[in-house]
């Protein structure tokens, strides 16, 4: 996330914290790591949130360049050994 976004582990972990507080991520540890992922039945506020983030990935350039740094990256590189991609 830090080289998709380019900001600060710290400043995306309390971003995470925040969301995961507010029910809008689930976390689960895994060794040293936490895996986050969407909650299996979201909230309204979340769902209306994803709504928005779909209609600016199209409009704004700057969530286009986030797709793109995406795309880049090889997702088994980031998968800790035991956690199989397709988990969550």
């Amino acid at each position: 996330m830090q080289d998709i976004l380019r900001e600060p582990q710290v400043k995306i972990s309390k971003h995470l914290r925040y969301l995961r507080d507010h029910g809008m991520v689930v976390a689960e540890r895994r060794a040293n790591w936490i895996i986050y992922r969407l909650p299996d039945s979201p909230n309204p506020v979340l769902v209306e949130n994803l709504r928005c983030l779909q209609d600016l990935i199209r409009e704004q350039k700057v969530f286009q360049m986030d797709l793109e740094r995406l795309e880049q990256i090889d997702a088994s590189e980031c998968t800790p050994k035991g956690v199989k991609e397709s988990q969550g």
